[in-house]
């Protein structure tokens, strides 16, 4: 449940499960409210917690919100990071913290392997991901508006994702800069032979 204009949120049907949870990890998120709670408990109950995420704030670190993040990480009893450099990075700061990285990704390293270089590629432009406001898919399209006469008459920008975002970028490429014959929507898509084709059909991923 959001609140204060989205700034902070609270998670409700869990709490006493998670209080009891043998062992629980929990998002490095200072504005889950249901967190410090959780958090505090279960360091008097003697329960593990472990936190999971990015280690600083978007803005940085040396922003105001990271004394928030900082007491929670301090709280944790293991702190889960997204990649090696962020361990890293906080290993200075946390020296004697319990620090270990898992990699946000879906694929096993044996998949993430380079499309063969050889076959001829497509024209396409690629962005996969979720079609949120913050992550400004609709940038694409308005680039992809002043790009579209000076790429190839094949070429097309292809969504592989969903979110709120979908209705409007829909109606800004069939109203607002017609070029809806040129933009498709291919929904949420999982399979790692079927993105292995969109990108092999694309030169460029944004």
């Amino acid at each position: 449940h959001y609140i204060a204009n989205r700034k902070a949120l609270i998670q409700t049907g869990m709490f006493k499960e998670a209080l009891m949870a043998n062992y629980l990890v929990i998002e490095l998120t200072p504005r889950t409210i249901t967190h410090w709670p959780l958090l505090l408990l279960r360091k008097l109950m003697g329960k593990k917690t472990a936190l999971w995420g990015h280690a600083w704030p978007r803005a940085g670190r040396e922003t105001k919100t990271d004394r928030l993040r900082g007491i929670m990480r301090k709280l944790g009893d293991k702190i889960i990071l997204y990649t090696p450099s962020q361990a890293d990075e906080l290993r200075e700061v946390m020296p004697d913290a319990d620090l270990v990285y898992a990699a946000n990704a879906i694929y096993y390293k044996e998949e993430m392997q380079p499309l063969d270089s050889n076959a001829p590629h497509g024209n396409s432009i690629l962005y996969v991901g979720r079609l949120h406001k913050d992550k400004k898919p609709n940038l694409a399209v308005k680039a992809f508006a002043l790009a579209a006469e000076k790429l190839p008459a094949d070429a097309k920008l292809v969504f592989v994702g969903s979110g709120d975002e979908q209705i409007a970028l829909m109606k800004q490429t069939a109203t607002d800069l017609n070029i809806a014959d040129r933009v498709e929507f291919k929904g949420h898509i999982s399979d790692h032979e079927t993105l292995k084709k969109l990108y092999h059909d694309s030169f460029v991923s944004v």
